[in-house]
């Protein structure tokens, strides 16, 4: 979805306590996660009174093939209850790559011919993309850059290089070498296995999606939505317009991300926001199982990971 309110509501609300390290640290992120022009609607949304800590659990044994895990979860608060799916992604076995868009449309749009027609695959939405429908922020796809890194972009960066991938803020020092993937979004979630977000920030409730590394560098793709935005048929999960006023909010989303495995979360050393809300897409096939989560509305671009 587009950006139109972002730089307002992080001065109104102070979203992201977001700042790169090491000291010293740049100043805080300009635009906040939860602004986009397409989800406007949600910033008008009043914060729910949450007592139950959000916590994430299993709901079946991962599927596995190839360097790629797929879990399904459930999570559930005195707010929403929804489920969350979770790729687990092995970069010595599978290559990652970022499919780029004309225009944005649905995620299997975007990924065209470049999604196998047989075998392991995910792919999930990428960053946001503004009114002039291109993308917000840096983006580079195969060592080759295809938009330029920007403050209004976000404060996240995820990497990937020769030496394996992070998430890293906007203002740190780069390679010099050229990435062979960047994808600059709004924003950085965690870093150094903790939450950057403030409990009161992004009180909107949304569906969700994000970019996450874990110690050893493993790489995670994360959607999470609350029931009533989904209309399930089949395998496939349709996206209604409560997907930007049902879900977590950015602050239990960001917990989940970081929390150790033990305690309901999924063990993220780094991670970084998507284009969530009405952009929420995902799609995988590993062993016998394939799932599509199919957005409301729209992505400009998208993470896609097959084995090598």
């Amino acid at each position: 979805m587009h950006g139109r309110s972002v730089l307002l509501l992080a001065a109104m609300f102070g979203f992201a306590c977001d700042k790169a390290t090491p000291a010293p640290a740049p100043p805080p992120d300009a635009p906040g996660v939860a602004a986009r022009s397409s989800a406007s609607a949600q910033a008008s949304a009043a914060p729910a009174a949450v007592n139950t800590p959000l916590r994430l659990k299993r709901t079946a044994d991962p599927k596995q093939e190839a360097g790629l895990s797929f879990s399904e979860y459930a999570f559930e608060s005195d707010a929403t209850a929804g489920v969350a799916w979770v790729v687990q992604l092995d970069l010595k076995q599978t290559k990652l790559v970022l499919a780029q868009s004309k225009k944005p449309g649905p995620l299997a749009e975007v990924l065209g011919k470049a999604a196998p027609q047989a075998g392991a695959y995910a792919a999930i939405n990428g960053g946001f993309y503004g009114r002039d429908e291109q993308p917000m922020g840096w983006v580079v796809a195969d060592g080759r850059e295809l938009a330029p890194k920007t403050r209004s972009g976000g404060s996240g960066i995820f990497l990937l290089t020769g030496e394996g991938a992070s998430v890293v803020h906007r203002d740190a020092t780069l390679p010099k070498k050229p990435p062979l993937l960047a994808l600059q979004s709004i924003d950085r979630l965690v870093d150094a296995g903790k939450s950057l977000v403030k409990p009161r920030a992004a009180p909107p409730r949304d569906a969700r999606s994000a970019v996450a590394v874990r110690d050893g560098g493993s790489v995670l793709f994360v959607v999470a939505f609350d029931r009533q935005s989904a209309e399930i048929a089949g395998d496939a999960v349709t996206l209604n317009a409560k997907s930007t006023s049902s879900g977590m909010t950015l602050a239990e989303f960001a917990e989940v991300l970081a929390l150790p495995e033990a305690r309901g979360g999924l063990g993220a050393k780094t991670a970084m926001n998507l284009d969530g809300g009405f952009s929420t897409s995902m799609q995988l096939r590993v062993g016998d199982t394939e799932r599509r989560v199919v957005a409301h509305r729209a992505t400009t671009n998208a993470l896609l990971a097959a084995p090598r």
